[in-house]
């Protein structure tokens, strides 16, 4: 974030007519240089950050710097694209999103701070900024051309310089951001660990599989050699239910889609043939091969990917025989042994697009992310 000075004339000798107290803020600057971020944190000591959005959304975080520790959870309802959780160590970072385990190289603790542009370089500038005491006001500017602006207030603690609460308001789309942070004993926390993200993956996937073995209308899947279930959202009675499968080959990669509607949700989108047919991936760069159908009353969509089909050496047929409630297959043969799919990757965690725990991490890191895995 560039520093831009105060647009206010102050002399020279403003330490001697208003005395060593705005020493603090160092003359003719902007008050920033009294602000820390979590390296501040004392020695036997955690950061705990709690942040809520105006779309009623929750995260959780913790830090606690002197170990290279940081656990961030998102609370409440969430999309499919979300990440939930993520702890990161000195060593290896894990992660859950899509119902899947992603680990790579850890990233920076400040992902764990959560966005604050006071403390943090990034692509704002903080214009009009104004002290009274620990507290502060400033117009946030995006370094974008014709970007609107937002509102911004923040109160730093007074012996560390940490941004105990800082709020964003900005248009009726984008909403509010509001942080609040608090330096606690690290005897008072449970300390970050990958078994966190772990336990979290195990529940969320058992949940998902007996909510699609035991729920109030059939799900369908596909019992095919070779193809692990990888994503499985089920969605309610009128709500669209969505599987997704990799092969054992490429545990990462999405190899077929089944998607599942009710007859009314049907009806609002566009009818595909029910003879198989050519298609292609969402954005039209891996080519498939598709039908639709009606099944006990639901309305069934397959995707299967040709490089899918190659790989297994398969047909179309064996994928139509494949298909089957999900009720009959069992626990373990679904989710191979109980083990959501773990995906490791030898550079930083991978955090995809919308993967930014309601859009409070930190804008300078997601835009590096995003930037090298272009």
């Amino acid at each position: 974030m560039r520093r831009r000075s105060l647009r206010m004339g102050i002399v020279p000798t403003c330490a001697l007519l208003l005395g060593a107290s705005l020493s603090l803020w160092g003359c003719g600057d902007d008050g920033r240089g009294r602000v820390a971020g979590s390296e501040a944190v004392p020695a036997g000591f955690a950061l705990e950050i709690t942040a809520t959005t105006s779309h009623g959304a929750q995260v959780e975080a913790l830090i606690v710097p002197e170990a290279g520790l940081f656990r961030i959870e998102l609370l409440g309802q969430a999309t499919g694209a979300e990440m939930l959780i993520t702890v990161r160590t000195p060593e290896t970072q894990l992660g859950y999103r899509a119902q899947a385990i992603l680990e790579g190289q850890p990233h920076p603790l400040e992902m764990a701070f959560l966005e604050s542009p006071l403390t943090y370089s990034g692509p704002y500038d903080l214009d009009d900024l104004k002290w009274q005491g620990n507290t502060c006001t400033a117009t946030l500017t995006e370094d974008e051309p014709g970007a609107d602006s937002g509102s911004y207030a923040a109160r730093i603690d007074g012996e560390t310089g940490i941004v105990l609460w800082e709020r964003q308001e900005w248009d009726a789309y984008r909403g509010t951001i509001e942080i609040s942070r608090r330096i606690v004993p690290v005897a008072q926390v449970k300390l970050p660990s990958p078994k966190d993200v772990l336990d979290y993956a195990r529940t969320d996937w058992k949940h998902s599989v007996v909510k699609a073995q035991t729920g109030s209308f059939p799900v369908y899947g596909l019992n095919l050699p070779g193809l692990a279930l990888h994503t499985l959202q089920v969605g309610e009675e009128d709500e669209v239910t969505w599987l997704g499968y990799a092969t054992e080959a490429n545990p990462g990669k999405i190899a077929a889609e089944l998607f599942e509607y009710s007859e009314v949700e049907a009806a609002e989108w566009p009818k595909e043939s029910e003879e198989w047919h050519a298609t292609w991936s969402d954005d039209h760069q891996v080519p498939a091969s598709g039908r639709q159908f009606a099944q006990e009353g639901r309305s069934i969509y397959i995707r299967v990917y040709l490089w899918a089909l190659e790989e297994l050496g398969v047909s179309v047929a064996d994928v139509d025989e494949a298909l089957v409630e999900m009720d009959r297959i069992s626990a373990d043969a679904l989710t191979g042994g109980g083990e959501p799919p773990h995906l490791r990757f030898d550079g930083p965690m991978p955090l995809p697009t919308w993967a930014n725990f309601a859009e409070t991490l930190p804008l300078k890191l997601m835009r590096r992310v995003m930037r090298a895995a272009d």
